[in-house]
């Protein structure tokens, strides 16, 4: 019995754009995750300090962004 099942992702619009940023921050947290358990402790430090900061810039980025809110 095979079911028909539409999928919610529109496979023809696949774009890498701003939304990317966040991808990219949580493959570079994995990285250094890894660096942490298996390499030196000042290169996984070193990688954790980059990291932070760009993490908090793309907060400050994205806080300051107005809602287009409407009620």
């Amino acid at each position: 019995m095979w079911l028909s099942v539409e999928s919610i992702i529109d496979w023809r619009i696949i774009r890498c754009g701003p939304d990317m940023e966040f991808n990219l921050l949580f493959l570079a947290i994995a990285v250094v995750m890894l660096a942490a358990w298996r390499g030196p402790r000042p290169l996984a430090l070193g990688l954790y300090a980059a990291v932070l900061i760009a993490c908090v810039a793309t907060y400050l980025h994205h806080a300051t962004d107005t809602l287009k809110l409407s009620f």
